[in-house]
């Protein structure tokens, strides 16, 4: 026979309820605890990120330092040796010191083409490449030039083009101290870091007088010669005119010449050391 549907009774729930003020409370102290745990992490992340590009930029700096240090000592070992002793003995040891001078700075730029920039610093690194490169390249030109000033043939070119690379040495000095250390200054200023790391001077040309093709000159010739400048030796100095002739006629002091007039007229000099030196 059919039997009526037993229904399940739920069992009366225990304890006190929870009204809906209650629970809307609950649910924003869990809501505040929750934002305040992501404000926490990004302050920590922040932070965190702030301290990595402070590290960074401080690490930079000691690495710019680290190049001009050593371009510097490049520089000084130069101009001590360009104003050395010389004297033919010594013309391929000198030959041979500059191109290892050529040869390292063009390792110091290859240094700083793979440094680590930050951000705030790729501004003052192109101008740091920059002031680099024209030193090696300066250094380049030199130790090529060097050779032939320091011989006897075409010896006022090679001096002419000695001369000519300390407008290239003057010129990285300018970059530096006018792009390079301002610009590394200000981001450090921007990071409030100015005390904790301090940016160097670098001054590749010694002296003012070095632009001077005169005093170039000089300091070529003696190290060719092996004598250094000071007073001259007693007694006659120089060269003179020995013979002049013109059109194949020989021309005398105080006398009139009569020459025809040619396309391919040209004059023949003879020059002679007529000191006792």
């Amino acid at each position: 026979p059919d039997e009526p549907a037993r229904r399940s009774r739920r069992p009366p729930p225990r304890g006190p309820g929870v009204d809906r003020q209650t629970l809307l409370v609950r649910r924003t102290v869990a809501a505040a605890a929750v934002l305040l745990v992501i404000v926490l992490l990004v302050l920590g992340v922040r932070g965190c990120l702030d301290a990595r590009a402070k590290r960074a930029n401080k690490d930079y700096v000691r690495d710019v330092s680290a190049l001009v240090q050593e371009s510097n000592q490049q520089g000084d070992a130069l101009f001590k040796l360009l104003q050395g002793q010389g004297g033919r003995n010594r013309t391929v040891d000198i030959t041979n010191q500059v191109n290892g001078y050529r040869v390292q700075s063009a390792q110091l730029v290859d240094r700083a083409r793979d440094a680590d920039v930050p951000d705030q610093m790729k501004t003052a690194h192109r101008y740091l490449l920059e002031t680099l490169e024209l030193r090696r390249d300066g250094l380049r030109t030199l130790a090529d030039a060097l050779p032939t000033a320091l011989g006897d043939q075409e010896r006022r070119q090679g001096t002419s083009d000695v001369a000519a690379q300390m407008q290239f040495f003057l010129a990285s000095d300018v970059i530096y101290s006018a792009r390079v250390r301002p610009s590394i200054q200000k981001a450090l200023a921007d990071e409030d870091l100015q005390g904790e790391v301090s940016v160097p001077k670098s001054e590749f040309v010694p002296d003012i007088q070095w632009l001077d093709p005169g005093y170039v000159s000089d300091q070529v010739s003696s190290l060719r010669t092996g004598r250094a400048g000071g007073k001259a030796s007693p007694g006659l100095h120089g060269t003179g005119l020995a013979t002049v002739t013109l059109g194949g006629q020989t021309l005398s002091p105080g006398s009139a010449a009569t020459i025809k007039l040619a396309a391919t007229l040209q004059f023949s000099v003879q020059v002679q050391n007529q000191g006792e030196n």
